[in-house]
Formats: C-alpha cells, structure tokens, sequence
C-alpha cells in the first residue's frame, strides 16, 4: 500500500503542472489534507478526461486544457454536465488493439465504460465543483463558483445489487463484540506471534498508540482522513466524555463523541504520546511517529498499513473504510434509524447510509428459517 500511494502522488504532482492554476490548488488542497494519493491520481484522470471534453464540445476556445479559466465553468449549467453525464455512458472503453480486433470481427459492439468508472468520474467533479464553489479567489476575494452546478447531477445507478455488496463487505465488518475482541488480540495476544526481536521492539513502541488509533476509529467511526488530522486542541475531555473536533468532508467542522469502552485507550495513549515520540515542542498532531529523531504527524498510508498487519495476524483483514461501516452497522442496530446513523457519522444525507439497512446476512437467514414458527 505504501509503495502505491508513494507512487501515484508522485504522478499527482508530476501532472500538475499541465491542469489550470485553480484545479492545481484544489489538487494541493487535497495533498494538504493527506487525501489518499491513488484516489487524487484517478480523480486527476477523470478531471483531465472532462476538460478535454470541453474544449472538444466548444464549451472553451481553449487550445490546452491548462488554459481552460474558471469563467468556463462558470457559464456551464446543470444541463450541460448532465449531457457530460451522457457522454461518459455513451462512450465505449479504450481498449487494447487486439481486443479491438476480436470485437470487431465478431461483430459485437464494444462494450461501454463500467458504472463504476462513470460514478468515480462524476464523483472527481462533484469534488472540484464544491472546492471551487467554497474556495475563495485570492484575486477577487470571492469564491471560485458562484454555485456548485453538479450538485444536481445524479450518479448512475448502481447494476449491482445492495445485498451482493454486503455479501462482500461483510466478512471485513465486526459486529457485536467483535471490535472489542480485535484490540483485546492487540494487547494482548498478538506479540506471542512475533518471532524477530526487532518485530517486537517496534511494536512495544507503538502499540499504545495503534491501540488508540484503532480504538478511536470504532469508537467514532470517522473517516481516515479525518483521523489523520486532529490535533491536540481538538479533543475535549471531561470526567464523563470525550468529544473529537474532526473536518469533515467538503471543510466543516463537526464534533463527535467517542464511544465510552473507547476512551482509555486514548487516555492511555496521551500519557505516553510526549516521551515516546521524543515530542521537544508544542506539536499539534495527535498522532505521531518519529522520522529522523523528530516527532511527525502519521500519515494515512502508514495507518492503513498498521491496520492490515495486526487484522490479517487476526485472519479479518479489514481497512479504515471498513471499521466505519462496522460502525454504521452498530449505530443503525441500535437505533433502527437510518437519519441518525448518517447524522453520527458526519454524512449529509442518507444515500450512503442505505448499506446499513442490507448488512447481517446470518439476521436475514435466522428471520427466513424461523419464518412461521
């Protein structure tokens, strides 16, 4: 994962040069906000694909891509990205020539871009246009956009079914105790695997600190980026609570309450933070790692990795991604409420929410075989 991310946001960097200075600081933007590199490298390619598409359809006089202006996109409508929409479900996949070949003489017709595909490029633009829509122009001192103009655009629907989704998400999901049961493996059962002496000195550095990143994603259910990112001035603890101020997606500010069987190990956590990440100063990050003698905030690939050796170790391998749905699970079960897990979990609206409501295959089996008892 590491060597991936390294690599796609040196590609990131390499091709910003070639885009528009205002869709360069949005790209920045995100870097800043240690967004994951291989997301910003498809989104880039998504981006570059739609800006092509509009000095080819005439809605710039632009000879390059990189002097299409924000006045371009300004005088574009709802409409005009919706036909972009169509474009991308009319287009036909790039592929190789003997693949073209064998389409060809069989007379079928070239198959057509994923839905998958479409989502993520109209997702690309989704993000550019609130960025550019909430972004203040330096030279004018008013925002990029007037208005965000994709925000009417619907995604493409999905051909796959929720309930295939969830069969496949699940087995990366901890349900009931099981979040509990996986730190449990961290503290204590995980080192008798180790068999290095140099293995077990890395992780008695850090296991404090990986207990409370883990324990801090199940007990909020933040993103990981949002994770990355807090600071010491972010967390307000009282005798009975303690509350995180995270950024969520698109720049607000949120607060969240971290689940109580949580909050000892973030506790924990801080009263070892100083001396064993040699911190000399007043750094800000919460959580912290030590490159050449100096304490650094920990990046998101470095945490993704974390998280895949101790789950594979545990034989659940999941991702960040995946502990906030197996928090969504829980929120949704406890509740039955889809507004109020999507209100808990920072998003605006309930769309993504709906996976919480087809999650359980062994609840739907119980229900089905004990039907008419």
């Amino acid at each position: 994962m590491q060597a991936t991310q390294a690599t796609a946001k040196a590609k990131v960097l390499e091709n910003l040069p070639n885009l528009p200075l205002f869709i360069q600081e949005y790209f920045q933007k995100k870097i800043e906000e240690d967004y994951s590199s291989v997301t910003l490298f498809e989104y880039q390619k998504e981006i570059k694909r739609f800006l092509e598409w509009l000095i080819r359809e005439g809605y710039s006089q632009a000879n390059t891509i990189q002097a299409i202006t924000v006045a371009d996109l300004e005088k574009m409508s709802e409409k005009d990205l919706s036909m972009y929409k169509r474009e991308l479900q009319n287009r036909k996949k790039n592929l190789a020539a003997d693949k073209r070949k064998l389409y060809e003489e069989s007379g079928d017709e070239l198959p057509g871009l994923s839905k998958s595909t479409i989502k993520r490029s109209l997702t690309s633009l989704r993000s550019l246009f609130n960025f550019l829509a909430t972004t203040t122009n330096e030279e004018t001192n008013l925002p990029y956009l007037s208005s965000n103009q994709m925000q009417g655009v619907k995604n493409v629907n999905d051909s796959v079914k929720m309930s295939v989704r969830t069969k496949k998400m699940e087995p990366m999901i901890f349900f009931d105790n099981e979040g509990l049961d996986f730190l449990d493996f961290i503290e204590n059962r995980y080192e008798k695997l180790l068999e290095s002496r140099q293995a077990l000195a890395f992780f008695e550095k850090n296991k404090v600190r990986d207990l409370a990143i883990i324990g801090l994603f199940l007990g909020t259910g933040i993103r990981l980026s949002e994770l990355v990112n807090i600071n010491l001035r972010d967390l307000e603890l009282t005798d009975e609570s303690l509350s995180i101020r995270v950024i969520r997606k698109g720049g607000q500010m949120d607060w969240v309450t971290v689940a109580s069987p949580m909050v000892s190990y973030i506790t924990d956590y801080l009263t070892i933070r100083k001396t064993t990440y040699q911190v000399t100063e007043n750094v800000q990050p919460l959580f912290l790692s030590t490159y050449g003698g100096a304490a650094k905030r920990l990046k998101a690939n470095a945490i993704e990795k974390m998280l895949d050796k101790y789950s594979s170790a545990y034989n659940k391998r999941t991702t960040p991604h995946k502990l906030r749905h197996s928090v969504g699970t829980q929120i949704y079960r406890k509740t039955g409420s889809i507004v109020t897990t999507a209100q808990l979990l920072g998003q605006n609206n309930t769309n993504s929410t709906s996976i919480y409501t087809h999650i359980g295959a062994k609840e739907q089996v119980n229900i089905m075989n004990h039907l008419y008892d």
